[in-house]
């Protein structure tokens, strides 16, 4: 008799679609963000602030992870790293997936609108970049600056969002 291994939850499946065990990436994004952040308020930024741009951060880098599975899941199943990943290996449909990723990403954009005008903006600029990113590896031999836009330390995105937050500029 051959044991089988036990079906996961939809939950688990999610939870591993948002890479929920894997914190690295959102903390990489954090930490840029809180420094911007703090830099905008030239201080204590408050918490209202704070939580915004914290969730935000775990909500963004997890949309974008739902995204880039759908995107690369053809390409996903070639690669060991990858190929267990849930759309790659058919446990959560692409269909499933985006209805995650525009969930969680809309549930980010409500964080900041709660924010100010000027932040709104430059978020909705932001989206349209981040969707791009895991189809710029299809055309540019260095998609990394098309993702650095909106979300690494070394772009204007944050740090013009941070900046906007906190102080009201950018919105005229």
């Amino acid at each position: 008799m051959q044991a089988v291994a036990p079906t996961p939850s939809r939950l688990a499946l999610f939870l591993d679609l948002i890479r929920w065990n894997r914190p690295a990436g959102w903390l990489l994004l954090l930490w840029p963000t809180l420094s911007a952040l703090w830099i905008a308020a030239d201080g204590w930024p408050g918490w209202h602030l704070l939580l915004v741009f914290l969730l935000g951060t775990i909500l963004m880098r997890s949309a974008g992870c739902c995204a880039n599975d759908v995107a690369d899941r053809d390409f996903d199943r070639h690669v060991k790293r990858t190929a267990q990943r849930p759309v790659t290996r058919g446990a959560v449909t692409p269909q499933e997936a985006l209805a995650v990723g525009a969930a969680l990403a809309l549930a980010a954009f409500v964080l900041v609108l709660t924010t100010n005008p000027g932040a709104i903006q430059l978020s909705v600029l932001a989206l349209a970049v981040t969707l791009a990113y895991p189809y710029a590896k299809r055309v540019l031999a260095i998609p990394r600056p098309c993702w650095a836009w909106p979300s690494a330390s070394a772009s204007p995105w944050p740090s013009l969002r941070r900046w906007a937050a906190p102080t009201g500029a950018g919105a005229r």
